[in-house]
């Protein structure tokens, strides 16, 4: 029924040999039913953890879950995971323990689709239900409230309203979930195709993973950012950002931004981006060469034209002024001006070569030169790099 790719037809194989069950499971199976590529692929079967590692000795293996049942084989650069049933039981318990009814599906080439749960009528009908005894499973673990939504959002399937009310009800329970798992789920909330619909119905539940959000802006500004971010289409930090937009933000506003998006253990860069942004939404944009290479150093070409489509969409500036400094922006990246170091006609070995010591200094000279070449004051030109970064050297040797 599936083409599977031969590292897990390999899998199969080996166990299927011993004597052993053998049946994809998961995400994989919806994946495929649903003409998708999958992520990642998932086998169940009957062997024991110590089995496993036997039968794939001679494979590069990972056994750090090991302790809830899983093993990883890494077959030609591509990683199956091969668990003993749930409870050490069989197929039929192990699906019962799986999230929703579309993920408690079971394939084999000897039996088909295998769905005591009704995951395929659900996937038919495109929703998500949870499996049995839904309130059970969240208790197992509340991440699956955030699972759920992310399902909503990437797949476009609606959310059955008993699994729904019990997401709600039983929402406190994220707090006790690690950040670094709330973020990724989060993060793929976000970049779902259905983020508008999953993020405006279950407020309640993002106030809970983001409480900072909703100090920093209301209930309605919130639902306001979201038909925002969704009418001008933008993508990654701007998007992020767009979420805490208002048109006033005191000091306190902007710590705690920044202090939800640390404890969210969002990467440094992208929190950094977002307190960028947010600064160039409320200052008043410049029509000024020297000012937008140096935006366009900070922000990238994308964030900057997102930022201008933002005024433009508030009516923020003056939208002639806005449209002149995005047709200045478009040209200096259409002729490539310099905007970052990779632009610059000199690099680390270049500033090496004339007798610079390796380490911290290179990069703080490279930075110099850049910002002296973005405010005009140098040519990007090698001779008078060199003569700007020898000058500089002197300097900070002297």
């Amino acid at each position: 029924m599936f083409e599977l790719p031969n590292p897990v037809l390999k899998c199969i194989k080996i166990l299927k040999s011993s004597g052993f069950d053998h049946y994809l499971v998961g995400g994989s199976v919806r994946d495929l039913l649903l003409k998708r590529v999958p992520k990642d692929y998932d086998l169940a079967t009957n062997a024991t953890t110590y089995q496993i590692k036997n039968l794939f000795r001679d494979y590069h293996l990972k056994t750090f879950g090991e302790q809830r049942g899983t093993i990883m084989v890494i077959i030609d650069r591509m990683v199956i995971e091969i668990s003993q049933y749930k409870k050490r039981k069989d197929l039929r318990t192990d699906l019962e323990y799986r999230d929703f009814t579309i993920n408690a599906l079971a394939y084999s080439k000897d039996e088909g689709i295998i769905d005591y749960y009704g995951g395929l009528e659900d996937l038919e009908k495109k929703i998500i239900r949870g499996v049995k005894n839904p309130k059970k499973r969240i208790h197992e673990d509340p991440l699956r409230i955030l699972r759920g939504l992310r399902f909503a959002s990437t797949l476009g399937f609606i959310i059955d309203k008993k699994t729904s009310k019990l997401f709600n009800r039983h929402k406190g329970l994220l707090k006790a979930v690690a950040m670094e798992r709330i973020k990724d789920e989060f993060n793929k909330i976000l970049s779902g195709n259905d983020y508008y619909k999953v993020l405006s119905d279950y407020q309640r539940i993002i106030e809970v993973v983001i409480p900072e959000l909703f100090k920093v802006v209301n209930k309605d500004q919130y639902l306001n950012n979201l038909k925002m971010i969704k009418d001008l289409k933008v993508e990654g930090s701007m998007k992020l950002a767009l979420l805490f937009y208002k048109s006033n933000y005191t000091d306190d506003d902007l710590l705690l931004i920044e202090s939800g998006l640390r404890r969210l253990r969002m990467a440094k860069r992208v929190i950094r981006e977002v307190i960028i942004i947010i600064a160039y939404l409320i200052e008043s944009l410049k029509l000024n060469k020297y000012y937008l290479r140096k935006a366009i150093n900070k922000l990238g070409f994308s964030n900057l034209e997102a930022i201008i489509n933002v005024k433009r969409h508030l009516e923020l500036e003056d939208e002639d002024k806005l449209l002149e400094i995005l047709d200045l922006a478009i040209l200096i990246e259409t002729k490539k001006e310099v905007t970052s170091l990779e632009d610059l006609k000199i690099t680390g070995k270049d500033l090496i070569k004339i007798g610079i010591d390796e380490g911290p200094l290179i990069g703080e000279i490279l930075n110099f030169l850049l910002k002296e070449v973005i405010n005009g004051h140098i040519a990007n030109e090698y001779n008078s790099l060199i003569k700007a970064a020898r000058e500089k050297n002197i300097i900070k040797t002297f």
